[in-house]
C-alpha cells in the first residue's frame, strides 16, 4: 500500500483538490481501492466526499495518534493507496503524518515568487522510504 501525504506550510494551496482529483482518478484508472484521510479540521475533504454519491474513494477517519496501527488496518483490508488531507500548517500531527507517508509531493504556483529560490535541477519528487529518502530531480 502506498501512502500519499499533501502537506504545505499554508492554506488555499490546493491540497484537498488534489487529494479528491487523485484518489478519483486513481479508483477510474484502477489503482484502487483508495482510501482518503482527512486530519485537516476544516474537513473540507469529508465534507465534498459526504455531498457524493459515489461509495469509491472509501473516506476513513484516524487517531493520528494510532496512525501506524491504523495505516497497517488499511493494508491489511485491502487498500492499495491512502491519500492524506493535511491542514495549511506543519504542525505536530502533520509531522505525525508526514513521517508515515511513501510520498509527500511539493507543490508550487510557478510564478517568479513562487519559484525564486529553486535551482535549476532542484525541483524534483522525494521518495520517502524508511530513513533514507531518494530524490529525482527534475531539469
Amino acid at each position: 500500500m502506498d501512502i500519499l501525504v499533501l502537506a504545505a506550510q499554508k492554506g488555499g494551496t490546493g491540497k484537498t483538490t488534489i487529494c479528491a482529483n487523485l484518489a478519483v482518478e486513481a479508483e477510474v484508472c484502477g489503482h484502487g481501492p483508495v482510501v482518503l484521510i482527512d486530519v485537516d479540521p476544516q474537513g473540507t475533504l469529508s465534507k465534498w466526499w459526504n455531498r457524493r454519491q459515489a461509495d469509491t474513494p472509501a473516506l476513513v477517519e484516524i487517531n493520528v495518534a494510532e496512525i501506524e496501527t491504523q495505516l497497517r488496518a488499511l493494508a491489511a483490508g485491502g487498500a492499495k493507496l491512502v491519500i492524506v488531507d493535511t491542514p495549511g500548517a506543519i504542525t505536530s500531527h502533520v509531522r505525525t503524518v508526514i513521517r508515515a507517508a511513501d510520498l509527500v509531493p511539493l507543490h508550487s504556483g510557478f510564478d517568479g515568487l513562487s519559484v525564486s529560490g529553486i535551482e535549476r535541477g532542484q525541483v524534483g519528487a522525494v521518495h520517502l522510504d524508511g530513513d533514507a529518502p531518494s530524490c529525482a530531480g527534475v531539469a
